[in-house]
């Protein structure tokens, strides 16, 4: 199903069994980012003082890039592109910009996608990394075209306290508030969307914060997946969402960055972990035995036992339908929980290893506190008077 925006470049196919209802969202993302770009292409862009302020506006926009040659089958969200650079700028004032020709941002999107994705692309390390990660857990899940989308549309060197940044353009930029709401409901028709940010797995910060309020992942209610461990989980998945779709976010400790293939200090490797996790989560949420987002989910899908088909927390299940893993309290390690795929039984057995120790901490927190109370007892022996006469 391809779904058509007014405008003839937008034409974009996001998932081939999305139901019809739902192309009212594409639309209206994919028509607003086309008039972004037009107004930036006419030079009539109209972002305020305080967009003007935060981002380099001379840039195109950048509110989504397509990663492939198909159909996206998975999404991404980071924040904003990154420094503009001399070929994102119009081509009646750069000679070298990529935009001659480009009509349409939906045609834009897919020549910025193949040179950010050619090896001697002019872009930074990280994003470089982030492209080939993004294209890498597409691959793993079947979907060999991904598309990024951005929270913020317009380029800039860095953002620092991002939630703050973002705030203001809530409040002084009505362009910013209308692409926000777009992107907002764009992403809750989406059946699995994936971001990343920085900061520690078990205590989200304010990076995580943001992308879990954009995307609709309840930080209250979603498992951690360890991928890294040093004294605590350093790189970790966030996975759950609400009924029928799979939200996710990895956290890595330090940068905000998509993990890296290879394996973990423990010897597992990682794509074997963010496969098992994704395509559980999927079947949880019962959107990976329908297709989903995903271009083709049902090769390797099948290594994955009936009986374990599920992570057990929070997934946009009721509960009675969680089956009863390691995560049952007072329940160990059964015969039966032994003979599942390796990388399954690392995931659960991480997984009541942080349970273990949370329920630990919180036991520890109601004990009573033994006080010890010092007394000093100071004698001062009186002077005695020399009535010897002088």
């Amino acid at each position: 199903m391809v779904f058509r925006g007014r405008s003839p470049g937008a034409n974009l196919r996001i998932d081939a069994r999305t139901p019809r209802g739902k192309a009212g969202s594409v639309n209206a993302y994919l028509d607003l980012c086309e008039r972004l770009y037009r107004d930036w292409l006419a030079g009539r862009s109209s972002p305020g003082a305080v967009a003007a302020r935060l981002f380099t506006l001379e840039h195109a926009p950048e509110p989504y890039l397509i990663f492939g040659e198909g159909e996206p089958g998975l999404v991404f969200v980071s924040t904003n592109p990154g420094a503009g650079m001399p070929f994102q700028q119009r081509p009646d004032v750069e000679p070298d910009s990529l935009f001659h020709g480009a009509g349409t941002y939906g045609e834009a999107a897919r020549r910025l996608g193949a040179f950010y994705a050619a090896p001697n692309a002019p872009i930074a390390p990280s994003a470089r990394a982030n492209i080939a990660a993004m294209r890498r857990i597409g691959a793993l899940m079947g979907a060999q075209t991904v598309m990024q989308v951005e929270a913020v549309p317009w380029h800039s060197p860095s953002l620092p306290d991002k939630r703050a940044a973002i705030s203001r353009l809530r409040q002084a930029e009505p362009e910013f508030r209308a692409y926000e709401g777009v992107l907002r409901q764009f992403l809750r028709d989406r059946r699995v969307v994936l971001s990343w940010a920085a900061g520690w797995p078990e205590s989200p910060g304010d990076g995580v914060m943001l992308k879990a309020d954009l995307i609709g992942l309840d930080l209250r209610n979603c498992a951690c997946i360890p991928l890294e461990r040093t004294s605590k989980v350093s790189q970790g998945l966030l996975l759950g969402g609400p009924a029928g779709a799979t939200r996710g976010i990895f956290v890595n400790q330090g940068a905000a960055s998509l993990p890296a293939d290879g394996k973990n200090r423990a010897g597992l490797l990682k794509d074997d972990l963010i496969r098992t996790a994704l395509r559980s989560a999927l079947d949880a949420s019962g959107a990976g035995r329908r297709g989903g987002e995903l271009a083709n989910t049902s090769g390797s899908a099948s290594a994955i036992p009936s009986s374990a088909n599920r992570i057990h927390g929070s997934m946009g299940i009721a509960p009675e339908q969680r089956p009863p893993l390691l995560l049952t309290p007072g329940r160990g390690v059964s015969a039966s929980d032994l003979s599942l795929p390796p990388e399954i039984r690392a995931i659960l057995l991480s997984l009541a290893r942080l349970c273990r120790r949370v329920v630990s901490r919180v036991w520890a927190s109601f004990q009573p506190k033994k006080q010890t109370i010092t007394i000093r007892i100071s004698v001062k022996e009186p002077r005695r008077r020399d009535r010897r006469r002088r």
